[in-house]
């Protein structure tokens, strides 16, 4: 427990450092930095140009130019960091090292990324020197220092790292002209490939601009990638300015590219930066999607020699089943593995389907491995029919009719039957929603003309869907009490 008090004090002086360089700069750019900072919520709740040009006309001293408009939600960024270094999780915890104060250090390390960018002034020496004094309990980290160096640091984000994961993508994938990373935009200018022996080189030209703070800039990239070897692919990347032209180095590079291709990174370490990035730098997601298309020949190879496993032990497999004993891990994870991939390779031809009929194949692979004992990874078949009851969900809500609740219905029916987990929050949005502005008012309808039965029959079917999504439905089955004799003589519209 002795790490809360020296780093609330670690926090507490960046806090008031941060303040003073926020007075230092904000003056000359705010009217009143104060009730600037108050009003930037406008700005965070709706994030747009237009609403940060309305928040910037109200608040700014003067007429601000581009440079100066940047700077000025810069500030307003570092000190909604700097508020958020005190989210209360971050205290409540045992250890230096959990998540939670982990992610209030990380706040920590983006104000203090902002208050550099604005001043170069050593925020973040000055701040480590402070952690150095935070123990941890665990002897992986040591102090403060080692959490944000293992944890902290790498989470940052910088538009370095942004074209660096542009760039990889470039080379493994066909990259769009404008991309979209998160909230980076990537404006394509310039991108060509040359191959030499078992290199390739890839050179371009991107614009990035950041979408919290408005800061756009253009940046060379070149981009090594040998046959073999643990770095195999580097990248480089340079700043355009003033005294740094893209389009000269790339022909110097192209060069010594075709003349001495071994001394390629030396070249790249002189004249674009010290420092290479490589698959490590990439955001996370897009990082997975690189590293497995690069690994997809020997993963084929793998799952050719699983599924021959397969084939060949399926017999002793069911054999060792039924005489009571466990499958040896030898043999189970070479079936668990074919059977997750049958699994998916059948939903991917079903495609938008959402007859139980077309799932009759999964149904079949689902009960060939409860028979062995064996759970199968469904975890990409739960997120395939998670995504299609949500886009119909998001249809009823413009379109509230039977066809489309029943489709919901039997794919829920097939989640079940599959023993797929689908994630509940953001469909409990959405019916919440449907409840509210759809299913209310048709029962109102319905207990106003008892007659009309598609509607009882269109309420009802929603009413079942958001019961198995965990929604309590008592307040609605009370309002259609003076329905309840049609309701017990047609259990098909029970909800």
């Amino acid at each position: 427990q002795e790490w809360r008090a020296p780093l609330r004090e670690a926090l507490d002086q960046l806090r008031n450092e941060l303040q003073q360089l926020t007075l230092e700069l904000g003056e000359p750019l705010f009217k009143d930095i104060t009730e600037a900072r108050h009003r930037y919520i406008d700005v965070i709740l709706n994030r747009t140009p237009e609403q940060v040009e309305a928040f910037l006309a109200e608040q700014q001293r003067k007429a601000l130019d581009a440079r100066e408009k940047v700077a000025a939600i810069k500030l307003m960024e570092m000190q909604r960091n700097a508020q958020l270094m005190y989210t209360s999780c971050g205290w409540f915890f045992t250890e230096l090292s959990g998540i939670e104060t982990v992610q209030v250090i990380q706040y920590a390390a983006r104000a203090i990324q902002l208050a550099e960018a604005l001043s170069r002034r050593p925020f973040e020496e000055n701040f480590l020197r402070n952690l150095k004094r935070v123990p941890s309990n665990l002897k992986t980290y040591g102090d403060g220092e080692g959490v944000f160096n293992k944890l902290v640091k790498p989470a940052v984000v910088s538009f370095n790292r942004v074209v660096n994961t542009y760039a990889m993508r470039a080379l493994f994938f066909d990259a769009p002209e404008r991309e979209k990373l998160y909230h980076y935009s990537l404006q394509r200018e310039e991108l060509a490939k040359t191959e030499q022996a078992h290199t390739t080189l890839l050179t371009g030209l991107v614009r990035a601009q950041s979408g919290i703070t408005g800061e756009s800039n253009s940046y060379g990239f070149a981009l090594i990638k040998r046959d073999s070897g643990s770095d195999s692919v580097q990248c480089f990347i340079r700043l355009v300015s003033e005294s740094w032209a893209y389009a000269a180095h790339r022909e110097g590079l192209l060069q010594r590219f075709n003349s001495a291709p071994g001394e390629v990174i030396d070249y790249l370490q002189k004249h674009w930066s010290p420092q290479g990035f490589g698959l490590q730098h990439m955001f996370f997601e897009e990082r997975q999607q690189v590293i497995r298309l690069m690994m997809q020949d020997r993963l084929d190879e793998i799952g050719a020699a699983y599924r021959k496993l397969y084939d060949d032990n399926l017999e002793l497999i069911r054999n060792i089943r039924d005489l009571g004993a466990t499958i040896p891990e030898e043999l189970s994870a070479p079936v668990r593995y074919t059977l997750s991939q049958d699994m998916r390779s059948e939903i991917e031809k079903l495609g938008e389907s959402t007859e139980t009929e077309a799932y009759k194949r999964c149904l079949d692979i689902a009960r060939t491995a409860r028979k062995l004992g064996l759970e199968l990874n469904t975890e990409w078949a739960a997120h395939h029919l998670q995504e299609m009851i949500e886009q119909r969900l998001q249809n009823l809500y413009e379109n509230f009719n039977t066809d489309g609740c029943r489709e919901i219905l039997s794919l829920i029916d097939i989640a079940q039957k599959l023993n797929l987990r689908l994630a509940q929050d953001h469909a409990q949005n959405l019916i919440f929603v449907l409840l509210q502005e759809r299913v209310l008012p048709l029962i109102e309808a319905v207990a106003a003309n008892p007659q009309n039965k598609s509607e009882y029959a269109l309420s009802s079917d929603f009413l079942q869907i958001a019961y198995h999504f965990g929604f309590n439905i008592k307040i609605y089955k009370d309002r259609l009490k003076e329905l309840e004799d049609r309701l017990a003589d047609d259990p098909s519209l029970w909800p």
